[in-house]
């Protein structure tokens, strides 16, 4: 999906409610066909058709539980997410935001509570705090092997 606007930056939600509401204008916007998606992607889980395999998608492998050993080494130094598709796509170009680094050492030995207090409202939050424990050791051990 893209929006005119936004391009394809932004989370797909739902509301119940039995209010009218007035709809948007519906505006057709369409891939480029630049293919600079494909291009980028790491872990091939776009083909030529624009066509995403979730199983391949680094951003999903981070947020999985167990993840097999080309898995492991697929993720390379990503913590959460990947998004290289998404930060090359020409809708984009205005809407990116870096997220500032994290103290690797301080994120491992901070206590649950802390995680919550300072992550909570976060997108990666929802995942906890062990998953992205491992994908820190997993960044840290595939650094060693490149």
């Amino acid at each position: 999906l893209i929006n005119e606007k936004i391009g394809s930056t932004f989370f797909i939600g739902i509301i119940l409610t039995d209010a009218v509401i007035e709809a948007d204008k519906i505006v057709n916007k369409t891939c480029m066909n630049c293919n600079l998606c494909v291009k980028m992607c790491k872990a091939q889980a776009i083909n030529e058709d624009g066509i995403l395999n979730q199983n391949k998608c680094i951003s999903y492998l981070t947020s999985k539980k167990n993840l097999t050993n080309d898995e492991e080494k697929l993720i390379g130094k990503c913590i959460y997410g990947c998004d290289d598709c998404i930060n090359v796509c020409p809708y984009n170009k205005n809407n990116i935001t870096e997220i500032d680094s994290i103290n690797e050492n301080e994120f491992l030995n901070m206590s649950d509570e802390d995680f919550k207090n300072i992550y909570g409202n976060m997108a990666c939050a929802w995942r906890g705090k062990k998953i992205l424990d491992r994908n820190i050791i997993l960044s840290n051990k595939n650094d060693s092997i490149v």
